[in-house]
């Protein structure tokens, strides 16, 4: 019997020394394979390494955590104009500005209008999805005329995925087909999915081995199923899609047939906003200030708002 428990002991201590091993190697090769994007977020967030490595997870049962990661949003008093609800990713967020100078800050200033940011650095529209679903904007913002939802190329990858690269300091939710109904159905991180370096190596390679059509399809469920949510909790509300690409969005047709309105940023300038004058740096190629001071004002117009 000793001798068993002893066989079974040294089994065991071999497969955690196994697994250990693999997460080492794993996060070698996602150090590596992304190494260029590592250094652009220490050198412009100054962040910590164990802050990187160590990430914190989205806790959506605790309301104060989840609404942490949202801009403080515009408030005027006594403003009898309906507000706008802004959803995307970093670009939407405003990565590396401050909240005036953010695409909601600009649209704050110059229509007057409550602003509520509900865009999360990292994700995709997804996240909005979320929001909806569960009714926490309703909590927040009573009524809304506009809603835009900034789309951004890697928008199509990061629906397949917890986190949209491996070292993103937070995980977040995804949407999957149900096999039996076709229907979306909710997915939550579980503890390996969340802390797991194996999985952020395994996930990092999932868009390769989704074809563009699936993708394609996944993403307008999305959308779709966020604008007849939206419809339900704001009836009178103007969807809007910003396309913050050089490419046709993708599923378009379908989505303006939906009454959906998109509008390509190539709509709103003839000015190369994919160049370093329109970055905030070098080492980060989100929009800076001059984009929203300059692109704010024509999509006022162009919306009627």
């Amino acid at each position: 019997m000793c001798k068993k428990r002893k066989i079974v002991f040294i089994n065991v201590v071999i497969i955690i020394i196994i697994y250990l091993f693999l997460e080492l190697l794993s996060i070698l090769i996602l150090s590596y394979n992304y190494k260029e994007e590592l250094y652009s977020l220490i050198k412009n967030n100054h962040l910590k390494l164990v802050n990187i490595y160590f990430p914190k997870t989205l806790r959506e049962q605790n309301p104060q955590k989840y609404e942490y990661y949202f801009r403080k949003p515009f408030i005027f008093d006594n403003n009898n104009q309906k507000s706008v609800l802004i959803y995307g990713g970093s670009f939407a967020y405003g990565d590396g500005l401050s909240n005036e100078e953010s695409l909601g800050g600009v649209l704050a200033k110059l229509t007057k209008r409550n602003i509520y940011n509900r865009a999360i650095g990292g994700s995709g529209p997804q996240m909005m999805l979320y929001d909806i679903q569960t009714k926490k904007c309703k909590n927040i913002v009573n009524d809304a005329e506009y809603i835009i939802y900034i789309y951004i190329d890697d928008h199509i990858n990061r629906i397949l995925m917890f986190r949209c690269w491996p070292f993103l300091h937070k995980v977040l939710v995804k949407y999957v087909f149900d096999k039996k109904t076709g229907e979306l159905i909710l997915k939550k991180p579980n503890f390996y999915q969340t802390y797991s370096y194996v999985y952020r190596l395994i996930e990092s390679y999932m868009p390769y081995y989704i074809c563009s059509a699936d993708r394609e399809k996944l993403f307008y469920e999305i959308v779709k199923q966020s604008y007849v949510e939206l419809k339900k909790l704001y009836p009178n509300s103007k969807f809007i899609i910003l396309n913050y690409s050089v490419w046709t969005l993708p599923k378009q047709k379908q989505f303006e047939k939906l009454g959906i309105k998109v509008i390509s940023v190539s709509d709103l300038t003839n000015k190369n906003l994919f160049s370093l004058e329109y970055y905030n740096s070098e080492y980060d190629t989100h929009p800076n200030k001059k984009v929203w001071k300059e692109l704010t004002p024509i999509l006022i117009k162009k919306l009627k708002m």
